[in-house]
């Protein structure tokens, strides 16, 4: 029997192997443990557009109702964001979304929500992680027949687009948006995206063009994240054509953004982050402090210190941002994934919300994304080169390989990374160097899928890939 490990953002595991019916069930009813101490408890649960989604949606619905926990099960594929707004709007004491996010195709996940719709913090999927395990057989889980639970109304279907929009328009003056005349062109990846940004801005001047906008579980082969320019070569050769102003992707379950200039030229994950920073602090004046996790840019660290604001580094996985986020309350708290949450909404990835806000810089501020970018990078005394590479690793016995490394690096950290000294190392979450100019190197693996990610910001492009070409280095010495 495999064994589940919650990672950064919930359990994920690939779709028959070990992702199964059986599992969910024990995840399930891990959390219906954990939910039915609770009083009243009562849960939200959606599903994206991956294979099978809803199904296991409903299995997870029917062990919950068997708990006596209330379920309001969602009528269609939706954003994981939109799962949160409508447990909060519900009354939920819990959210549950079964998406794999960004990851490929063969994969799916479980992914909880606390009752103010926020990512669940270590402290609750701890007590998942302790108890899952110790479920191994049927009899270990209580379940219900699912038809006859929505009869019996224990389990009630929902449409959850109306509340959803009630939040949205209450964030930016969206008739303003709608009215200006801006052409956007809109990729949802062939996730549960669609519907939404088009649905949302069509209407008036302004023009939402979609692409890639049925459903296709394979994703045509692509993996569903926009934040790696391969992966949306299709919506940059369009842009690049000159008739939008800004072109937004989403990834498979819209929690997450990717975004491409006027001039059809990719914008970096680390630059749309700064441009937010930019809209809050320079265009808003808003004073309260950003978070990022490590693997995001040092920019609005420096932009912070221009400014007179703060900004507060956290580890990769946005419980992390969510937690800090609450307690400095921060105005928005962002991965470098492409993934954001906001003080006016939720504590939650929200790509809606983080397109909502680009379009008001363009509107409020009436410059090109190119420009606004410069603009940025300027008041931040200059701007840093980005890149990340992602390397497979096996499957099997991943977290053990993860665990011999990190140990190993802590013991014995290098004191010089590609003719670059290095300036102070820690593993607080994989292994991150810094250099004399704020440059830096990453090394981690992956908690959402089998893969070893390298990131690194410095000065020049030269400079980057020096980095990140020796980082499998570094990594082979560390697990022999």
């Amino acid at each position: 029997m495999n064994k589940i490990k919650f990672g950064t953002d919930g359990w994920r595991g690939i779709i028959a192997y070990d992702f199964t019916f059986f599992n969910v069930k024990r995840v399930s009813q891990a959390v219906a443990n954990y939910l039915k101490k609770q009083k009243n408890p009562a849960v939200m649960i959606g599903y994206d557009m991956r294979f099978m989604a809803e199904e296991f949606a409903q299995a997870c619905a029917s062990v919950m109702s068997a708990n006596n926990i209330k379920v309001y099960l969602s009528d269609q594929p939706l954003a994981t964001p939109s799962v949160a707004v409508n447990a909060l709007s519900k009354k939920c004491t819990g959210a549950i979304m079964f998406t794999a996010s960004h990851n490929p195709a063969k994969f799916l996940g479980f992914k909880y929500m606390t009752g103010v719709g926020a990512t669940a913090p270590s402290k609750v999927t701890d007590q998942f992680q302790n108890n899952v395990n110790k479920i191994k057989l049927e009899k270990d889980i209580r379940s219900i027949d699912f038809g006859k639970a929505v009869q019996d109304k224990k389990i009630i279907y929902i449409n959850p687009n109306p509340a959803y929009k009630k939040a949205l328009s209450k964030l930016v003056d969206v008739n303003k948006i709608k009215s200006t005349g801006l052409k956007i062109l809109f990729n949802p990846m062939y996730g549960s995206g669609q519907q939404y940004l088009d649905g949302f801005l069509n209407g008036k001047k302004t023009k939402v063009d979609i692409m890639n906008s049925t459903r296709d579980p394979l994703f045509n082969g692509i993996h569903p994240e926009p934040i790696v320019k391969e992966n949306i070569l299709d919506q940059i050769k369009i842009m690049k054509k000159g008739k939008y102003d800004i072109g937004i992707a989403f990834d498979g379950d819209a929690d997450r953004i990717g975004l491409i200039d006027e001039k059809g030229n990719f914008i970096s994950s680390l630059d749309a982050f700064l441009l937010s920073a930019y809209y809050f602090w320079h265009v808003l004046g808003d004073k309260r402090p950003i978070v990022r996790t490590r693997s995001n840019t040092v920019t609005v660290d420096h932009l912070a210190k221009k400014l007179g604001r703060k900004s507060y580094e956290v580890q990769v996985g946005f419980k992390y941002c969510a937690e800090k986020m609450q307690e400095v309350k921060a105005v928005f708290a962002g991965e470098e994934s492409g993934g954001s949450g906001f003080a006016s909404h939720l504590p939650v990835r929200d790509a809606m919300t983080y397109a909502l806000y680009i379009l008001d810089l363009l509107v409020k501020t009436k410059k090109p994304i190119s420009n606004l970018l410069k603009d940025a990078k300027k008041l931040a005394g200059g701007g840093y080169e980005f890149a990340r590479i992602d390397i497979k690793m096996p499957y099997d016995g991943y977290f053990d390989m993860k665990e011999k490394a990190s140990k190993n690096l802590a013991k014995n950290p290098p004191k010089k990374i590609a003719g670059f000294n290095v300036v102070k190392s820690d593993v607080e979450d994989g292994v991150k160097f810094w250099f004399a100019d704020d440059s830096w190197l990453l090394i981690r693996f992956s908690g959402t899928e089998p893969k070893l990610r390298t990131y690194a910001e410095a000065k020049n492009k030269k400079a980057v890939d020096k980095l990140l070409s020796f980082a499998p280095t570094i990594i082979k010495n560390a697990i022999k």
